[in-house]
C-alpha cells in the first residue's frame, strides 16, 4: 500500500475585533468608532453625541463665553449698572 500523507495544519485566523461601539455615557450605538495607525503608532477615538448633548455642549460653551466677558468688564472697571425695573403704577382715576 500508499504511504497516508500527513494534511498540512491550518492556518489560524486572527479574530477581528470590533471598531465601533456604543457610547458608555448615553447608550447610543455605534457612535464610537476606533481606529489604530500601525505605522506611527496611534489611535483615534471618534465619537458622535446625541443632538441634545450637542445643544447642551453649545450652550455650555455659550455660557463660559458670557462669564469671561462679564469677568472681563468687572476687572476693567466697567461694570454694567443697570437701573431697576420701572415700578408699576395703577391709572385707575376711580
Amino acid at each position: 500500500g500508499k504511504r497516508k500523507t500527513k494534511r498540512k495544519p491550518q492556518k489560524k485566523l486572527k479574530a477581528k475585533l470590533d471598531t465601533t461601539f456604543n457610547c458608555l455615557f448615553c447608550n447610543h450605538e455605534n457612535s464610537v468608532d476606533c481606529k489604530i495607525d500601525h505605522a506611527n503608532k496611534l489611535g483615534h477615538l471618534n465619537y458622535l453625541d446625541e443632538p441634545v448633548d450637542v445643544y447642551s455642549a453649545w450652550i455650555d460653551a455659550c455660557e463660559d463665553v458670557n462669564q469671561r466677558k462679564r469677568l472681563e468688564r468687572s476687572r476693567n472697571g466697567r461694570e454694567e449698572v443697570r437701573s431697576p425695573p420701572p415700578a408699576s403704577y395703577d391709572d385707575d382715576d376711580d
